[in-house]
């Protein structure tokens, strides 16, 4: 059987036929001699054929060599994570590395570095699990052609990454995955991601992915009937080819009106129905997934509007809201790709500045608060307004262990903001906050009608 073709053959029986797709590995297992792919193929038996005692084959007086004792040693790692021992898991493949390393094999060193790599995702450690991934890609690409599939491993790395909460990478690596789908796994390929780019946010892909696999399962299909129904009438065969065609085109409508249903639902349970933005539970949840690594510091700057009650009072509510329409909007234009602002409650903000340091934390929300201050809206009445903010900000690499915290700490100085001026900027952590309360400025300090 050739290289590719067992795999091919068992990622379509994996699901419809378990026994026909331990048949195919078994035979495969049969022709190996002891080394890398016999230990890859005999775990793939294990996934499907659980708690199965290693080397089947094997007589009973069999002298175990290096590889087929690591082959037992990764049975048993597959039985702890059977189990759910994690940990136990992670440490007995380390040994068996060591091992791979110890006897200088690179295939092997590869493979138990790709199972390494899944352990340390389910124990969390995503740092770790993404540098063995990323070893094991740059021997993939170097050594052309190779029993392992290039897509498991970036399968596990676009997972490492969602879960870790960095998002674009996970996008970007989830878009590599298609480059590497074959004509003979198009379903197999392309239907998942199309599900992993809606949870992301990026339905345009989503729908490529979907329609590149229904594409392929129109030829696959008709290819079947052509081949089965070859001595039948042309006439027939075009017929079953068209019934195929509209069966298919129907699917793809259906499953693009599904996806497309899904995308604005968890589109509008994540946002402001009124300004658009991140709601307050999504953009917490979005700090924390992007403040999981310590070894980047962030900026969190929290910002309420000067006088809003005002606006409402004097120009009524409908102004009001076309007010926090405006400051998203404007507020939105300076950021960066992987920044984001979300409305928390009221006339009340939060902005996360990804990788953003205090050397330039203070200049840029200085630019936000001067960018708002000359800035101006339309009220109902057709007057034109303008309205100011107060600002806090700090910067830190512990955000995601101490999110609370910060945001006690903002708040404080959010509310010396207040009290000391409005339409300010305040470090929350380098400015003195103190307890002394001066006058408010007037109102015209905040909302001027009738601006020239």
């Amino acid at each position: 059987m050739a290289n590719d073709d067992w795999k091919n053959s068992f990622h379509i029986l994996k699901n419809s036929n378990k026994n026909e797709a331990i048949a195919i590995l078994s035979e495969h297992y049969l022709t190996l001699p002891p080394g890398a792919e016999r230990i890859f193929v005999s775990m793939h038996l294990h996934s499907i054929a659980k708690k199965k005692d290693p080397l089947r084959f094997a007589p009973s007086s069999y002298i175990l060599n290096n590889y087929e004792n690591i082959e037992i040693e990764m049975t048993q790692v597959m039985n702890f994570e059977d189990d759910g021992h994690s940990l136990k898991a992670a440490k007995l493949t380390q040994q068996q590395l060591n091992k791979a390393i110890r006897i200088k094999d690179d295939e092997l060193v590869a493979l138990l570095s790709l199972q390494y790599c899944k352990n340390n995702i389910e124990l969390q450690r995503h740092q770790v699990a993404q540098a063995y991934c990323e070893d094991v890609l740059d021997f993939l690409k170097s050594s052309g052609q190779h029993f392992i599939d290039i897509r498991w491993v970036y399968r596990l790395l676009a997972s490492s990454y969602q879960q870790s909460g960095e998002l674009d990478n996970a996008l970007l690596v989830n878009k590599m995955i298609a480059k590497y789908a074959s004509e003979t796994s198009s379903e197999y390929q392309y239907h998942p991601q199309s599900n992993h780019l809606v949870n992301l946010d990026d339905q345009s892909s989503a729908e490529g992915y979907l329609q590149q696999s229904l594409e392929h399962e129109i030829e696959r299909l008709t290819a079947e009937k052509i081949q089965h129904f070859q001595t039948t009438e042309l006439v027939t065969m075009r017929q079953d080819q068209i019934f195929y065609r509209l069966t298919v085109s129907t699917l793809i409508v259906f499953i693009l009106l599904v996806l497309f249903s899904r995308f604005r639902l968890k589109h509008i349970s994540e946002r402001d129905q009124l300004t658009g933005l991140y709601n307050r539970k999504t953009a917490f949840d979005k700090i924390l997934k992007s403040t999981v690594s310590t070894n980047k510091t962030h900026t969190l700057v929290l910002f309420d509007l000067d006088h809003f009650k005002s606006v409402n009072d004097t120009y009524g509510h409908p102004t009001g809201d076309l007010a926090l329409k405006h400051v998203a909007k404007i507020l939105s234009e300076p950021m960066m790709k992987s920044d984001f602002i979300g409305r928390i409650g009221g006339e009340e903000f939060f902005i996360f500045l990804y990788g953003c340091g205090k050397d330039l934390a203070r200049e840029r929300v200085e630019m936000m608060r001067v960018h708002l201050e000359q800035s101006a809206y339309v009220s109902h009445q057709g007057k034109r307004l303008k309205i100011t903010a107060s600002f806090s900000f700090l910067t830190s690499n512990t955000i995601h262990h101490e999110f609370q915290s910060a945001y006690h700490i903002l708040d404080e100085a959010l509310y010396h903001a207040k009290r000391t001026g409005r339409n300010c900027v305040i470090d929350a952590i380098h400015d003195p906050i103190t307890a002394a309360r001066t006058k408010d400025r007037p109102i015209e300090h905040a909302l001027t009608a009738d601006i020239e």
